[in-house]
């Protein structure tokens, strides 16, 4: 059983690496160098490398993909085991405690690259106010389901 689970864990790590991958390669970045592309050392007396910053950036996924990693292929990714763990804790048990910390950790890992509706949602799923979780729980399941 810990064999399936771990293939599972690999294959959801896998997918979510593709779905992240997947638009630098179609972006065309790692391709082929053009003569245009040319790489410049100079530096425009407009801007210095000293004030020069990156901004980072931040990869939205389709729902579709939010939900094939929140579910998982068998119906028991880390938002059914969230939702069934929360639903059903015993806050004496320490080791059930940190399983659904971590699962929740997953959850919100997956939520930072969702659009915005899901991400919403998955908010909302971490609310402290119960009818924000059943609503959020029971839309997630809807639109994943």
């Amino acid at each position: 059983m810990k064999k399936v689970q771990a293939l599972g864990q690999t294959m959801r790590k896998a997918t979510f690496a593709v779905v992240l991958a997947a638009p630098l390669v179609l972006s065309g970045c790692g391709g082929p160098a053009t003569p245009d592309a040319t790489p410049s050392t100079a530096v425009s007396p407009a801007s210095s490398s000293a004030t020069a910053t990156t901004t980072p950036t931040t990869l939205t996924v389709s729902e579709k993909a939010t939900c094939t990693l929140l579910v998982g292929p068998d119906e028991d990714g880390p938002l059914i085991q969230y939702v069934n763990g929360v639903t059903s804790i015993d806050p004496s048990d320490q080791a059930a405690v940190a399983k659904l910390v971590a699962t929740r950790d997953e959850v919100k890992a997956i939520a930072k690259s969702a659009n915005p509706e899901m991400k919403e949602l998955l908010t909302a799923l971490f609310s402290e106010d119960i009818n924000d979780f059943k609503a959020a729980g029971t839309d997630l399941l809807t639109r994943c389901g």
